[in-house]
């Protein structure tokens, strides 16, 4: 008779145990979302009724600190229109809702460079309006929605742009506007260059006409390379 395969309880009892442990755990988070969730319904007060069928929406305002959460934030009324179909704003009601807090971003649009606000992108283009946990709301503003239109720069690069590793695009990129025609961050690329790149003088000269102050004429690559670690051409 063909003998069975030991459990893993008879190969490594340690292991057992500690994979036991971890999904007894993730059992206990689930039961505790769920309360949680449940909680948050009862304490919405007037959005109550919302919660009870956006329960996805209110759990990403409970997640995070964004619009301050439903209980003591800006409640869904403030940018919801509960008897249109849909329940959304249009593009310039969208953009007035964020405006009446975010009057300072909505300046940058303004400037010589911007991106084209309510013609292409508004700002849920971008930013997602219930929140959500910090690290995907980060990695979505600096990265994701980037790449969704500017494709030619998502990578992955053999060789990547180290400063976009932690504060990806918006690491040398203005996201509303600048007085950069690249929305860049400073004036110009040399300057922008020169604000990671502090000690290039020693190996490039700065005379005035000197070819080294022009750094994309070199480091074409500057999004990344699969060629050349140094982003040459």
């Amino acid at each position: 008779m063909k003998r069975m395969s030991p459990s893993l309880c008879e190969r490594d009892p340690r292991r057992a145990l500690c994979t036991a442990t971890l999904l007894l755990f993730a059992l206990a988070c689930a039961a505790g979302r769920e309360e949680s969730l449940a909680s948050l319904a009862a304490s919405a007060g007037p959005d109550a009724a919302c919660v009870d069928c956006h329960l996805d929406a209110a759990s990403d305002l409970h997640r995070t600190r964004h619009h301050a959460g439903l209980n003591g934030g800006l409640g869904c009324l403030t940018c919801h229109t509960p008897h249109r179909e849909g329940g959304g704003r249009g593009p310039s009601e969208l953009r007035a809702s964020c405006a009446s807090c975010h009057a300072d971003v909505l300046a940058e649009f303004n400037l010589p460079f911007a991106h084209p606000l309510d013609r292409f992108v508004t700002c849920t283009s971008c930013h997602p309006a219930h929140g959500g946990s910090r690290q995907a709301v980060q990695h979505q503003t600096r990265l994701d929605r980037c790449t969704e239109c500017h494709l030619e720069f998502a990578g992955p690069f053999i060789y990547p742009h180290e400063g976009s590793a932690r504060m990806g695009c918006i690491s040398c990129h203005e996201p509303h506007g600048s007085g950069n025609r690249r929305l860049l961050t400073h004036a110009d690329q040399r300057s922008l260059c020169f604000s990671c790149h502090e000690n290039l003088e020693l190996l490039h000269v700065q005379n005035p006409g000197s070819v080294f102050r022009e750094c994309l004429s070199c480091h074409t690559e500057i999004h990344g390379s699969n060629w050349d670690r140094d982003l040459y051409r």
